[in-house]
């Protein structure tokens, strides 16, 4: 398989990721986020707020690991 076959296969498996539902309310009060959302509001914050850690961190580890790749079948590309 083609490095863009997997990239694109990859897109196609983090969109699933709308469909859970979580315990968490949006700020509106009223609707549940889902983990997109809350992966999205995290890797934002991490970007907004690393200057404030106490350590010095990578950011776009602490983003990729973290937050945005679920340990799934999928290798990082």
């Amino acid at each position: 398989m083609e490095r863009i076959e997997k990239q694109m296969q990859f897109i196609l498996e983090i969109d699933k990721e709308k469909q859970i539902k979580r315990k968490t309310l949006q700020s509106n009060g009223k609707d549940f986020e889902d983990d997109a959302q809350h992966a999205w509001h995290m890797a934002i914050m991490t970007l907004l707020l690393s200057e404030y850690s106490n350590e010095k961190i990578d950011v776009l580890k602490t983003i990729v690991s973290t937050h945005l790749i679920t340990p799934r079948k999928f290798q990082v590309l």
